[in-house]
């Protein structure tokens, strides 16, 4: 565990002085999020990649569900838990739904405040 600590460290501080070496090498310090140029998109922008992750997951998770209650087979233990995943997959879907429409609101007041 300790070796791996060391390596783990050792590669950090590599990266961190490697990125650190390769940003200021030209002496500008370029904008690395190309084309957002306000908070609303960033956040808008971010919003809408962790929804299409977020979509992948849960179709995934359906699938398992379904897997689950095939393999279940009638057997009532089995078939609870397969209730109890499909129940959480889809309160998870809803949590995302919701935060995105959330985020959209707020952005959207954001965006009409600084105008």
């Amino acid at each position: 565990m300790k070796k791996i600590k060391q390596f783990l460290t050792g590669l950090f501080l590599t990266g961190l002085f490697t990125v650190s070496n390769l940003s200021f090498a030209q002496g500008v310090i370029t904008n690395p999020l190309k084309g957002l140029t306000s908070i609303p998109e960033f956040v808008s922008s971010l919003l809408s990649f962790v929804a299409q992750v977020g979509a992948v997951f849960a179709v995934l998770a359906l699938i398992w569900v379904g897997f689950l209650y095939v393999q279940a087979r009638g057997n009532p233990g089995a078939i609870g838990k397969a209730h109890t995943a499909f129940k959480n997959t889809i309160i998870g879907i809803i949590l995302l739904l919701g935060a995105q429409l959330i985020a959209s609101v707020i952005t959207g007041t954001i965006g009409a405040l600084t105008r």
